[in-house]
């Protein structure tokens, strides 16, 4: 019978010490100090670190690690814990620079919470956010999760830009190819222009010729007849202003073919390149059908091209050897008049010397 009796008032003194443990912080409560982590936005992880020392005191520190828009990593935001647990109720409060703490905690900084099994329950104001406890190695793969998201974003994001940016040029290119041909047609049409402009000038030095040759040899005078041979070598600085205009429109030709040209490769290239970054990009974006959508559009655009017009291409194309003839014929008129007028100017030069 005592040996019962001792046994029951043993028992008893083991409850009363659980009871007594309990009401100071829990008779067999989970372990507190740890690793707590939960996702607090869509590109944002928070990690509680906790030490319960001595027992119901405990001290600590909030991570808060985020993506920019671009997908690279902010500053991670840092902050003191301190505070309590009794039996599975936490409560916590944050410490750090007043901006600091705004960024996250807002008006509030206290936590306040329970903790059950491995999930940490914590309340800020209305908001409540449950943790849930891993290991260092288990958060620092969360952290690694995190920056090849933002890896992904910034390869997305780079990907569209280069999209935009090549549907931008090719759209400037076509502008370029058709300011070249709405330019070209009227030198195809100018090769008239430029013979009669030529041709009225041989007509009116024959005449003067025909003029003063008989006033001549009759000994008239020359201050007579002299002022069509002073309107002939006037005549000479408008003439030689006329070929360097010409030289200048070819040149001018040449540098817009050799630039249209270059900016037709340079579509293609970019074209390649972006291609590049879409299926790069469009392999992990979180919005796939938009990028095979702009990978679709980029073929039906012609690849070959980049996003620049098959039309205007081939309208340029077939411009530049019929500007390229045109220009040359009218530099063929100009320097075969050219001789042709120095000839007859020579001729009215030495019937007014020769009467002097």
């Amino acid at each position: 019978m005592r040996g019962v009796i001792s046994a029951v008032m043993r028992i008893a003194r083991g409850l009363l010490l659980c009871l007594f443990t309990l009401a100071l912080a829990g008779c067999s409560r989970h372990e507190v100090s740890g690793y707590y982590v939960a996702s607090v936005g869509p590109d944002r992880i928070a990690m509680i670190h906790l030490v319960e020392s001595p027992p119901g005191h405990l001290t600590g520190s909030l991570v808060v690690s985020s993506l920019a828009a671009n997908g690279a990593r902010n500053n991670d935001l840092a902050y003191d814990l301190a505070g309590s647990i009794t039996g599975t109720n936490i409560s916590l409060e944050a410490k750090g620079g007043l901006a600091s703490i705004a960024q996250f905690f807002g008006n509030s900084t206290t936590l306040i919470g329970h903790l059950r099994g491995d999930s940490l329950s914590l309340s800020r104001g209305a908001k409540r956010t449950v943790y849930r406890e891993m290991s260092k190695q288990r958060y620092d793969s969360e952290l690694a999760k995190l920056d090849h998201k933002g890896q992904v974003m910034a390869m997305t994001q780079a990907a569209v830009a280069s999209y935009n940016s090549l549907e931008k040029f090719g759209k400037s290119v076509d502008a370029s190819l058709v300011r070249y041909v709405a330019w070209g047609d009227p030198k195809i049409t100018q090769i008239s222009n430029v013979q009669a402009w030529y041709q009225a000038r041989i007509a009116r030095y024959i005449k003067c010729l025909d003029t003063i040759r008989p006033l001549a040899a009759a000994h008239i005078p020359e201050w007579r007849w002299q002022q069509c041979v002073l309107n002939i070598n006037n005549d000479k600085f408008y003439r030689d202003q006329e070929t360097s205009a010409l030289r200048a429109l070819q040149a001018e030709n040449n540098s817009a073919i050799a630039a249209d040209d270059s900016k037709i490769e340079q579509g293609r290239l970019m074209a390649l390149n972006t291609l590049a970054k879409l299926r790069a990009g469009c392999s992990n974006a979180m919005n796939a059908a938009s990028c095979d959508l702009m990978v679709k559009k980029l073929y039906k655009a012609s690849l070959q091209n980049g996003m620049i017009s098959d039309q205007d291409i081939a309208s340029f194309r077939a411009a530049v050897p019929l500007v390229n003839a045109a220009l040359a014929q009218d530099l063929k008129v100009a320097n075969t008049s050219q001789a042709r007028l120095d000839a007859l100017a020579e001729q009215a030069q030495h019937l007014y010397q020769a009467n002097m």
